[in-house]
Parts: C-alpha cells; sequence; structure tokens
C-alpha cells in the first residue's frame, strides 16, 4: 500500500520548526547548512519547490505523517 504523500504548498520557518517538532532557530540552522541547493527564502514562507526540497533532505516532518 502506497503511503500518502503530504500537500505540497509554501509554509512559513515557523510552521515548519512546529511540524519536525524543533525550535525555529534550530530549524534555521538546518537549513542552513543546506542553503545552496534549497535556496533563499522570499519573504516570510518557502516555496512549494524549496519545501520538495526540505522533504527530501530532511524526511517529511512527524506531525504530516497520516
Amino acid at each position: 500500500m502506497k503511503t500518502p504523500s503530504p500537500i505540497l504548498r509554501h509554509y512559513s520557518a515557523r510552521q515548519l520548526a512546529f511540524y519536525y517538532l524543533i525550535s525555529k532557530p534550530s530549524f534555521f540552522k538546518w537549513v542552513a547548512l543546506h542553503q545552496a541547493e534549497i535556496g533563499i527564502r522570499k519573504g516570510n514562507y518557502h516555496t512549494c519547490a524549496q519545501f520538495a526540497l526540505i522533504f527530501r533532505k530532511f524526511g517529511v516532518p512527524p506531525l504530516l505523517k497520516s
């Protein structure tokens, strides 16, 4: 049976940190390690493409798994 994938949309850093069960500063440190590949956030939100890269790097967040 195929595992359903979470909805890809734009998320703020605060939302992503919440879904990964970490603090916002920790999330920024995680992303900083892969900044060249993920790219710079535009405004307050990561784009859908950036979020897909974050999923590939860090896995699906525990709170978004169904």
